[in-house]
């Protein structure tokens, strides 16, 4: 378990992202912030900065800044494109608009590459950070 300014060191260290007059640093949809010692922690969604809700924040203490924006994002991605899914199948058993069943499955796709991205940095993320295992000879 992370405190919360371990979580700001690690967001600090990251070399993926953007930082911001040393106060704010911005990495695969998640702002972290700290003014005068007060640190918080937000989520984009639809260009609007949220908070986290309890559960992502546990996830996020639990695993730490890179590793938790990894584990969240692909959540999200995979609700999106669990979403997305959901419309098809509604636009197939309806009008059946191709254009528009075109256009969701572009989407998707996209959607799928993102996730596609963030499982390689997470098996990368996993890797670098797993201890280290000697098996005994005998």
């Amino acid at each position: 378990m992370y405190r919360l300014d371990q979580i700001w060191e690690q967001a600090n260290r990251e070399e993926r992202g953007l930082l911001i007059c040393d106060r704010y640093f911005i990495a695969r949809g998640f702002k972290i912030s700290c003014d005068n010692g007060d640190i918080s922690i937000g989520k984009y969604v639809d260009d609007d900065l949220v908070p986290l809700d309890s559960w992502e924040m546990g996830l996020l203490l639990e695993s730490g800044w890179v590793l938790g924006t990894i584990l969240l994002s692909m959540e999200f991605i995979r609700r999106d494109i669990d979403r997305i899914n959901d419309r098809i199948k509604l636009e197939m058993n309806g009008r059946k608009n191709g254009k528009f069943i075109k256009g969701l499955k572009r989407r998707r796709s996209q959607k799928i590459e993102v996730y596609t991205k963030r499982m390689k940095e997470l098996s990368k993320v996993q890797t670098s950070t797993a201890p280290f295992n000697v098996e005994d000879k005998n």
